[in-house]
């Protein structure tokens, strides 16, 4: 029987790149069981908006995180999305899948949050990073799915693939895709987007180490050919096959950066 993580809206002062006074936030009559529902409640609202809700203490407070504990009481910390309304048809769209993955000749099994919306803002999204594919931007990309090792592999494997290759292309943009709907890894997506872009550091870390997709082969998914999920005919990538198309153990990879904060707990 698995046991469920405990999810808190937390209030603290930074400082310094130093988090103090934290406090999980109480809220009258509302009680948060996941992320989605988090996400729900605060992106029908603006930052100050939530605020008003907390006492004078809380108020005053200049960052709030979401504090997820897992069975061990190990934390760990996401950003809160604030004022983004058109959020809330995606996480109402979400349905949980089991997919299947291979590592060492093992199998792993995940139950994902699998977003099924074609509406205008997940089109929009999803557009904008096959752009910056096309285009080349491995900067963006990396900027873009910091945190998010599967999408950088993929994102790699579509910006080395044979420019004339459309059914290669295809396969893997379907690939991209499907990863891209996986709900935790759009969110990353979403609160990467929220963060300044800094060119040289991400020039710096970025994996790829090759770019030939051309502007004259258009990847780009148009809002009428994206399609629904079909459960009998989804496929995810083997591990063992990412880390050969990436060229190295996954494992051994860094894909994300981590910030201190004062009781030695990790914020990503």
């Amino acid at each position: 029987m698995s046991v469920k993580n405990e999810y808190a809206i937390v209030a603290a002062n930074h400082f310094n790149n130093k988090f103090t006074d934290q406090e999980v936030i109480k809220i009258p009559d509302v009680e948060f069981n996941s992320l989605e529902e988090i996400d729900r409640y605060t992106a029908a609202m603006t930052k100050d908006e939530f605020a008003m809700q907390l006492s004078y203490e809380n108020s005053m407070k200049n960052t709030y995180s979401i504090r997820i504990l897992n069975s061990n009481f190990e934390p760990s910390w996401r950003r809160i999305i604030f004022n983004k309304k058109e959020l809330i048809p995606i996480i109402d769209s979400i349905v949980k899948k089991t997919v299947c993955k291979t590592k060492k000749g093992k199998k792993h099994f995940f139950t994902i949050k699998y977003i099924t919306s074609n509406d205008s803002f997940f089109v929009r999204e999803w557009n904008e990073v096959v752009d910056e594919i096309t285009n080349g931007n491995a900067e963006k990309i990396n900027y873009l799915f910091e945190g998010s090792y599967d999408l950088l592999a993929y994102a790699k494997v579509l910006m080395n693939t044979d420019p004339y290759d459309y059914e290669g292309i295809n396969e893997q943009l379907q690939r991209l895709e499907n990863s891209f709907r996986n709900y935790d890894e759009f969110r990353k997506y979403l609160t990467n987007k929220e963060k300044p872009y800094n060119q040289n550091k991400y020039l710096a870390n970025f994996e790829i180490k090759q770019v030939i997709v051309k502007p004259t082969v258009m990847i780009k998914t148009q809002p009428e050919n994206i399609k629904s999920f079909n459960e009998d005919k989804e496929e995810f990538l083997d591990y063992d096959e990412i880390e050969s198309m990436v060229g190295g153990d996954i494992d051994s990879v860094p894909y994300y950066y981590e910030r201190k904060i004062p009781d030695g707990r990790r914020r990503k």
